[in-house]
C-alpha cells in the first residue's frame, strides 16, 4: 500500500498546469540594451537550429563515414602544429 501511495504522489508532483493570464507586448524603447541582448540570443539560437537541421538533413542523404585513422592522428597533434 505504501509502494503504491509514493507511486501515486511521484506522478501528481510532476504533472504542472500554467494558464496565461495575460500577455504583455514589451516597449523596445524602455530597455533598449536588454531588448538588444534578447534578440542576439534569438537569433544566435535560431542559426544553431538551423545549422543543427542542416546537418542532419546532410547527413541523412549523405550518409558520411568517419575516417578514425585521420580522426585519430588529428586528436593526436600536439597543439601548434
Amino acid at each position: 500500500m505504501t509502494d503504491r501511495l509514493i507511486r501515486i504522489t511521484t506522478a501528481l508532483a510532476v504533472m504542472a498546469v500554467a494558464v496565461v493570464a495575460a500577455i504583455q507586448q514589451p516597449d523596445p524603447k524602455a530597455d533598449a540594451a536588454g531588448f538588444g541582448q534578447m534578440q542576439d540570443a534569438l537569433m544566435r539560437s535560431m542559426g544553431n537550429d538551423t545549422e543543427t537541421l542542416f546537418a542532419i538533413a546532410l547527413r541523412n542523404r549523405a550518409h558520411p563515414q568517419v575516417n578514425q585513422r585521420l580522426l585519430d592522428t588529428i586528436i593526436q597533434q600536439p597543439s601548434g602544429s
